[in-house]
């Protein structure tokens, strides 16, 4: 039995509003450092998700017109490519690509191209124990804002970065 920081006893597979807040806090001092608004711009998209109450799951086709335009648009590198954020978030402890193991890798790397991502219609998902905290709207709230805090400086580069994502902000007071 893991226990919470109230004191209160939960099973070891559950997670809750501690894991979250730290999964997101390392997410984004990441992409600070590097930075780089990939990975953090998937999981605002997938909170986004969760707030409509969509399924926890999301091809790789579909993540490609979802944030892509939030890629090109904020992200630094010259090419939007939905690819890294989609793969290497499995490093993250609440993210999984479906059948990773099967799909066929790149020479030389560690990851599949995107062709086969594609051909294979490979998706992605937040994993089950972490997605049923997101019923959670404070949480989901909370989890957001850090992210766009953190990493979008103005609070017009804010709301289109929600616009994009399709985020809807809670926060009653002032940016």
């Amino acid at each position: 039995m893991a226990v919470t920081a109230q004191g209160a006893a939960r099973p070891a597979s559950s997670v809750g509003r501690e894991e979250w807040l730290l999964a997101v806090s390392e997410l984004v001092a990441a992409a600070c450092s590097a930075q780089a608004v990939h990975r953090p711009s998937l999981v605002l998209f997938m909170l986004g998700r969760a707030q409509r109450r969509e399924s926890s799951s999301v091809t790789f086709q579909d993540l490609e017109i979802a944030i892509g335009p939030t890629l090109e648009q904020f992200g630094r590198a010259k090419k939007a490519e939905v690819l890294l954020p989609f793969w290497h978030l499995q490093s993250a402890p609440f993210w999984e690509v479906q059948d990773a193991d099967a799909l066929p890798r790149r020479a030389g790397k560690d990851r599949p191209t995107r062709s086969a991502l594609v051909r294979s219609r490979a998706v992605g998902r937040v994993k089950d124990n972490w997605w049923a905290c997101l019923a959670s709207a404070d949480l989901v709230g909370a989890l957001g804002e850090a992210i766009l805090a953190g990493l979008w400086q103005t609070a017009a580069d804010q709301d289109r970065v929600c616009q994009l994502l399709r985020f809807r902000r809670t926060r009653s007071e002032p940016r």
